[in-house]
């Protein structure tokens, strides 16, 4: 990726595109270049999508917002973009400490909702 960046710098600095033409086009059928990499690193079992796969599954772990991965992605709906969501439990985990470093409780959040969980609310 870093050689890509740089080859663009110089051939085409204007362009947007990692993939890009000499021109700053984008590479709109890029398989017969990624089949030839692959073989000639001896990979066998390798797609595109997976490489789309991969990225998306970077990009959640690393925090961004599943509505941004949903642009980055072109997915129609959030639907499909949650299911990259349990490569980020922190962010649950985030949540619930931000919540309590916003709360007024000096117990445990943790302790606090198992006694909660089944009990019925009190009149």
């Amino acid at each position: 990726m870093k050689r890509r960046a740089a080859w663009v710098a110089t051939y085409c600095p204007g362009s947007e595109w990692v993939f890009a033409k000499r021109d700053g086009s984008r590479y709109v059928a890029p398989h017969e270049g990624f089949r030839t990499a692959c073989r000639r690193a001896f990979i066998s079992d390798l797609r595109i999508h997976d490489l789309r796969h991969t990225a998306a599954s970077w990009i959640v772990s690393e925090g961004v917002p599943l509505a941004d991965v949903k642009e980055v992605l072109g997915h129609s709906t959030i639907t499909m973009t949650e299911n990259y969501a349990h490569l980020a439990p922190h962010r649950a985990r985030d949540a619930v400490a931000r919540l309590v470093s916003q709360s007024s409780h000096t117990e445990k959040p943790v302790r606090s909702i198992e006694q909660l969980v089944g009990r019925k609310k009190r009149s």
